[in-house]
This record gives structure tokens, sequence and C-alpha cells, in this order.
């Protein structure tokens, strides 16, 4: 597969969409390692797509904005016309760049893994004919965006995913059962003792007390812990808390606890995985990367309030989970909750749902690489 090049596609909100893209660049990369992957972030071509990452985090922090998110992204469900003047004042700015790029870079694959991201590269198939799928990144809110009636392939993580795809448009061509998530080993027991050792040495936690994991991305993170404050403080349990790539969180942070053992404060780590397996209970919002990757280490989870209108059909999902806990607003649930899940053995509740790796291995054996065709005369 000599000089075969793919563009993964994708709009940069949140950490999702990201993780997913490198994910399936690690996938193609493992595979095929001739084969030329590049990951671009369409968001960047237009002011809308810019600031959208930085708007999700005010809908994260602020009910009302949170409403009318919601609110809009409904409307361009149930409408075909709000959905087509929702693309003509957000997309558009984007639809031009994105053309030139597929064109310029002439590749044999086109991948979207964002809603937004793929309505526009929709609309660049129509014209401009390339080889082209989709992976869809939620699993229980699918916005129409998501539908496309051009694709080659739309990989669909759920049954319900699908349902919700076809409804927008019944001439999809769908494989279910498949989510772009990095490959995730679960450790033995006897390897999960060993690590949490070796964390409690570095970090002076007691091996014999529990650990509590504490993730959100970002604003997420901040949102929970202003809400569970008072619960940290008081607790007898240790905590772990991710900060991500937040360096201001992650300073402010290290400053108030600079006193406290029990607490232990972990910038972006590439062993974020590690960190899930040794943690006794996990405290997290609804992603679906994060919902995903937690089921397949089979960790006790409790989940907080959802970010946005993308998040709210993952509830249904977590509360289908015996391990898993959803609390939702009602923050002051969570010492219960961490005592009842500190006591519960991990019930087995493993759902077929197939990451980045066997995504590709489908793409490569069933030939989904094209070479470039010619441009189709239409102008948009």
């Amino acid at each position: 597969m000599n000089n075969t090049k793919v563009l993964v596609l994708t709009g940069d909100a949140g950490a999702g969409h990201m993780a997913c893209s490198r994910a399936l660049k690690v996938a193609f990369k493992r595979k095929s390692p001739d084969l030329e992957v590049e990951i671009v972030d369409v968001f960047k071509f237009s002011p809308f797509g810019r600031i959208f990452d930085g708007f999700l985090s005010i809908v994260g922090s602020f009910p009302f904005a949170k409403f009318l998110f919601n609110l809009g992204f409904r409307l361009i469900d149930k409408s075909k016309i709000i959905s087509k003047v929702g693309y003509f004042l957000l997309l558009r700015g984007i639809y031009k760049s994105t053309l030139k790029l597929i064109k310029k870079e002439r590749p044999d694959l086109v991948v979207s893994n964002n809603p937004l991201t793929t309505a526009v590269v929709t609309e660049c198939r129509r014209a401009l004919d390339f080889n082209y799928i989709v992976t869809v990144t939620d699993i229980g809110t699918i916005a129409r965006w998501w539908a496309s009636d051009n694709a080659d392939l739309i990989f669909s993580p759920t049954e319900r995913a699908t349902r919700e795809l076809l409804g927008f448009i019944p001439n999809c061509k769908i494989l279910t059962g498949y989510y772009s998530l990095r490959k995730v080993e679960r450790l033995s027991e006897k390897e999960i003792s060993k690590k949490k050792e070796e964390f409690c040495k570095k970090s002076s936690f007691d091996l014999n007390k529990p650990i509590i994991l504490i993730t959100g991305g970002g604003i997420s993170t901040i949102k929970i812990l202003k809400k569970i404050q008072k619960f940290i403080k008081k607790s007898k349990y240790q905590f772990v808390i991710l900060t991500g790539r937040d360096k201001r969180l992650e300073k402010r942070l290290r400053e108030e606890f600079v006193d406290e053992q029990r607490i232990f404060i972990q910038p972006f780590t590439d062993e974020v995985l590690t960190f899930f397996s040794l943690a006794d209970v996990i405290i997290a919002k609804p992603g679906a990367n994060t919902v995903l990757e937690m089921e397949k280490l089979m960790k006790k989870v409790i989940f907080t309030d959802t970010v946005g209108y993308q998040e709210v059909g993952n509830v249904e999902y977590v509360k289908s989970n015996p391990n898993f806990v959803f609390v939702g607003k009602e923050y002051g649930r969570l010492p219960q909750e961490v005592e009842r899940l500190l006591n519960q053995k991990v019930i087995l509740c493993e759902r077929e749902i197939n990451d980045a790796e066997v995504i590709v291995e489908y793409i490569l054996k069933n030939g989904l690489f094209k070479t470039y065709r010619k441009i189709k005369k239409c102008e948009k």
C-alpha cells in the first residue's frame, strides 16, 4: 500500500473526537506501516470552528447556554429545513477550505469522525469523487449531521445509533458495532496490584486505602471539583485528579492541595488507562469515549451531569451497566454511591463494540481504498 494516503478529518471539540482520530491513525500505522495518515482539524478553517471548543466550555458552565445549545441541535435533528439553515450559517465557511484540502491532498480515503465535519465532507463528496467513510463517535444521541447519503460506509457503534441514522436517511450504508476507540488492554488483578503498589510508593499513598479517580477533561473536571469539594476534604479516601492539558487547573490544584498527601494531581499522560485501572472507583462525566473505555476495563464508575446534547443519550447506556451509577446533578449522592461501589464486586458486563483496530482491519480487508477520481462538474 505504498503511497496510499488516508485523510482523517475531524472537529476538535473536547478531547473525544481528536482521541478517536489518533486511535485510527495508530491503528492504520500498526496494520500498514507504509501508509501515510494525516489528521486535520477542519474547525480551524472558520471563525465558528475556532471558537467551538470554547463555546462548549460555556455550555458546560452555564445552564442557559446548555439549554440553547441542546435546543439548537434538537431543532436541527427534527427539521431538514432548519438543518439546511444551520449548515449555511455555521458550516459553509468550512466547506470551501475542506474541499480545497481534499483536492490538494488527493487522498485514497477520507475518514470523518465528527457530525459537523461529516455534514461538510458529505457536501464535498457532491463536488468531488473520493472514497469516504464515517466513524460515528456518539453512542446514544445521534445528530442528523452524522447521517450521510453518499458515504461509502458508516461505522455505527450501537443498534440504537443505527436506528437513528436510518431514521434520518433510510439508504445510509451502515455497519453496526464499531466505534473508533483506542485499543484498551485490560490488566490482570496481579498486574493492577503491582501498578498500584508502584504508584503508592511514588505518591506516598497508603496502599491499604481506596483510591478515587476524578476525570472530566478541563471544564468538566472543574465543575465536578466545585460540587464535591467538601466531600474530598472531609473524606478518608485518597484522590487522583486528572487535569489533562489544562495547565492553569493543574497549577491551581497543586497550590490548593500542597499539604494534602491524600490528593495526587496528574496532568496529561499517555498512561491514563493505567490510572483508570488502579483506581477503585472513578468519578467522570458521561462522554462516549470515557464510558466505553471504563466498560472495557470493567471499572466501577459514578457519572455526573452531561455537558451537552451529544451526551444525553449516553445516560441510558450508562444505566444499563451494573458497574456504573449515574447521579447527574445530584452530587450529594456521591459519598454514599462511592461507599456502595467500594463494597460491590465488579459484575461482568461486556458489550460487543469493536474498536479502531477492527475498523481498520475491515477497511483494509474489504478494499475501501480507491484511486483518486476526477473532479465532478459542480461548484458550491
